[in-house]
């Protein structure tokens, strides 16, 4: 079986691992902190979650190769706003164009005949996702190798992180975690951290 390849870019200010998977005809892009050349025409954004270091390069990848911004509903209105998103306690002032693919749970976003599934997991903010790809999962910030997402950013919830999180670390499969932040590992490895 012949596996898209990943690539993964660390971008921006806040050190955001921005990930592009490359197919025969085009990409996708996870969470673009900031612009990064690609080899294959972007098709699909996908933002784990609407804070600004996740959203930062939609809108190049968007104006130069029309590239669909994929998020789930609950996160759109992150992506105009810079109280929302974050940036402006940054001193940024990060707007994205709104979304164009609204994903929800359960969706099955399908790209070059590959299964792309899509996990809510709420808590870091209100539209937080996760993505499983093959033996992969695209954890955004919900969490990480060295730790959970914040939540005392605009939408976080303590308790909402917590039912993600466990519904995370009831997945059966040893995945590969690729994060928002930080260093890959393995989904085994945070179980016997966190539980």
């Amino acid at each position: 079986m012949v596996y898209m390849e990943i690539k993964n870019f660390i971008t921006g200010s806040l050190s955001t691992n921005t990930y592009i998977i490359e197919g025969k005809g085009g990409s996708i892009i996870i969470d673009p902190g900031s612009f990064v050349e690609v080899e294959k025409t972007p098709k699909f954004i996908i933002n784990t979650h609407g804070h600004f270091d996740h959203i930062k390069g939609n809108r190049v990848y968007k104006e130069k190769f029309g590239a669909n911004i994929c998020i789930h509903l609950y996160d759109n209105d992150f992506l105009t706003s810079p109280v929302y998103n974050g940036s402006i306690l940054f001193d940024e002032n990060v707007v994205s164009p709104p979304g164009d693919i609204f994903l929800k749970d359960g969706d099955s976003f399908i790209f070059e005949d590959e299964e792309f599934r899509i996990l809510h997991t709420p808590g870091h903010t209100p539209g937080s996702i996760c993505i499983l790809y093959k033996e992969f999962i695209f954890t955004g910030d919900t969490i990480m190798m060295f730790g959970i997402g914040r939540t005392d950013f605009y939408g976080g919830s303590e308790e909402l992180i917590k039912k993600s999180i466990e519904r995370i670390l009831k997945i059966e499969e040893n995945l590969i975690v690729l994060p928002g932040h930080g260093p890959k590992g393995r989904l085994n490895d945070l179980k016997k951290a966190l539980l």
